[in-house]
Protein backbone atom coordinates (compact mmCIF):
# COMPACT_ATOMS: atom_id res chain seq x y z
CA UNK A 1 0.00 0.00 0.00
CA UNK A 2 3.02 2.78 0.58
CA UNK A 3 2.42 5.95 2.17
CA UNK A 4 0.80 9.06 0.78
CA UNK A 5 3.04 11.63 -0.47
CA UNK A 6 3.87 13.74 2.57
CA UNK A 7 1.71 16.72 0.96
CA UNK A 8 -1.21 14.97 0.09
CA UNK A 9 -4.62 16.40 2.07
CA UNK A 10 -4.57 14.80 5.30
CA UNK A 11 -1.50 12.80 5.48
CA UNK A 12 -0.19 15.23 8.23
CA UNK A 13 -3.51 14.52 10.25
CA UNK A 14 -3.16 10.72 9.57
CA UNK A 15 0.27 10.43 11.17
CA UNK A 16 -0.67 12.75 14.13
CA UNK A 17 -3.56 10.36 14.70
CA UNK A 18 -1.61 7.50 14.49
CA UNK A 19 0.52 8.77 17.10
CA UNK A 20 -2.14 9.34 19.10
CA UNK A 21 -3.54 5.62 19.02
CA UNK A 22 -0.18 4.43 18.88
CA UNK A 23 0.50 6.37 22.27
CA UNK A 24 -3.04 5.39 23.73
CA UNK A 25 -1.69 1.62 22.86
CA UNK A 26 1.02 1.59 24.42
CA UNK A 27 -0.51 3.11 28.07
CA UNK A 28 -2.65 0.37 27.53
CA UNK A 29 0.48 -1.84 27.54
CA UNK A 30 1.89 -0.02 30.32
CA UNK A 31 -1.07 -0.63 32.86
CA UNK A 32 -1.09 -3.95 31.99
CA UNK A 33 2.26 -5.03 32.57
CA UNK A 34 1.73 -2.78 35.64
CA UNK A 35 -1.28 -4.90 36.81
CA UNK A 36 0.79 -8.26 36.49
CA UNK A 37 3.74 -6.73 38.09
CA UNK A 38 3.02 -4.25 40.56
CA UNK A 39 -0.90 -3.82 41.43
CA UNK A 40 -3.27 -0.91 41.52
CA UNK A 41 -1.16 1.52 42.36
CA UNK A 42 1.54 1.08 40.10
CA UNK A 43 -1.89 0.42 37.46
CA UNK A 44 -3.12 4.33 37.98
CA UNK A 45 0.73 5.06 37.82
CA UNK A 46 1.33 4.02 34.37
CA UNK A 47 -2.33 5.17 33.01
CA UNK A 48 -1.42 8.16 34.79
CA UNK A 49 1.89 8.36 33.02
CA UNK A 50 0.55 7.38 29.38
CA UNK A 51 -1.90 9.98 29.48
CA UNK A 52 0.77 12.73 30.47
CA UNK A 53 2.20 11.28 27.24
CA UNK A 54 -1.21 11.35 24.73
CA UNK A 55 -3.08 14.00 26.06
CA UNK A 56 -0.84 17.04 25.32
CA UNK A 57 -0.65 15.27 21.94
CA UNK A 58 -4.15 15.66 21.51
CA UNK A 59 -4.38 19.17 22.24
CA UNK A 60 -1.61 19.50 19.46
CA UNK A 61 -3.86 17.77 17.13
CA UNK A 62 -6.46 19.57 18.03
CA UNK A 63 -4.79 22.97 17.85
CA UNK A 64 -3.14 21.98 14.35
CA UNK A 65 -6.36 21.30 12.74
CA UNK A 66 -8.33 24.39 14.00
CA UNK A 67 -6.16 26.07 11.59
CA UNK A 68 -6.16 23.38 8.62
CA UNK A 69 -7.69 24.93 5.59
CA UNK A 70 -6.02 28.65 6.56
CA UNK A 71 -3.37 30.61 5.30
CA UNK A 72 0.15 29.56 5.67
CA UNK A 73 0.91 31.98 7.95
CA UNK A 74 -2.02 31.24 9.78
CA UNK A 75 -1.17 27.04 10.26
CA UNK A 76 2.61 27.72 11.08
CA UNK A 77 1.13 29.86 13.52
CA UNK A 78 -0.99 27.30 14.46
CA UNK A 79 1.97 25.15 14.52
CA UNK A 80 4.17 27.04 17.02
CA UNK A 81 1.18 27.66 19.26
CA UNK A 82 0.27 24.34 19.39
CA UNK A 83 4.10 22.98 20.65
CA UNK A 84 3.44 25.68 23.05
CA UNK A 85 0.44 24.03 24.46
CA UNK A 86 2.46 20.84 24.07
CA UNK A 87 4.56 21.92 26.90
CA UNK A 88 2.26 23.44 28.96
CA UNK A 89 0.06 20.91 29.56
CA UNK A 90 2.67 18.21 29.85
CA UNK A 91 4.25 20.39 32.52
CA UNK A 92 0.87 20.91 34.00
CA UNK A 93 -0.39 17.13 34.30
CA UNK A 94 2.97 16.40 35.53
CA UNK A 95 2.23 18.89 37.99
CA UNK A 96 -1.43 17.64 39.15
CA UNK A 97 -0.24 13.81 39.21
CA UNK A 98 2.12 14.85 41.40
CA UNK A 99 -0.19 16.86 43.65
CA UNK A 100 -3.13 14.56 43.30
CA UNK A 101 -1.87 11.15 44.03
CA UNK A 102 -0.44 11.02 47.85
CA UNK A 103 1.73 7.82 46.92
CA UNK A 104 2.97 6.92 43.58
CA UNK A 105 4.88 4.04 41.68
CA UNK A 106 7.63 6.43 39.78
CA UNK A 107 8.81 3.39 37.79
CA UNK A 108 5.50 2.97 36.09
CA UNK A 109 4.63 6.49 35.52
CA UNK A 110 8.07 7.27 33.88
CA UNK A 111 8.54 4.13 31.68
CA UNK A 112 4.87 4.08 30.23
CA UNK A 113 5.85 7.97 29.87
CA UNK A 114 8.72 7.41 27.93
CA UNK A 115 6.75 4.98 25.85
CA UNK A 116 4.09 7.21 24.81
CA UNK A 117 7.35 9.20 23.42
CA UNK A 118 9.17 6.90 21.96
CA UNK A 119 6.24 5.98 19.89
CA UNK A 120 6.85 9.37 17.97
CA UNK A 121 9.80 8.30 16.64
CA UNK A 122 8.40 4.53 15.28
CA UNK A 123 5.50 6.39 13.68
CA UNK A 124 7.65 8.74 12.08
CA UNK A 125 9.61 6.17 10.66
CA UNK A 126 7.33 4.20 9.15
CA UNK A 127 4.93 6.75 8.36
CA UNK A 128 7.00 9.42 6.57
CA UNK A 129 8.48 8.57 3.33
CA UNK A 130 12.03 9.21 2.47
CA UNK A 131 12.61 11.04 -0.26
CA UNK A 132 14.37 9.26 -2.90
CA UNK A 133 17.43 10.73 -5.00
CA UNK A 134 16.48 9.74 -8.66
Amino acid sequence: MGCPPADAPGAVNRTIARVIYAQIAVTVLGALLAAVWGGKLAVASASAGGAIGFVPSLVYALTVRAAAGGTLEKQWRAGYVAEFLKIVVTLALFAATFIAFAELRFWPLFLTYLGTLGVYWLVLWFDVPVIKQR
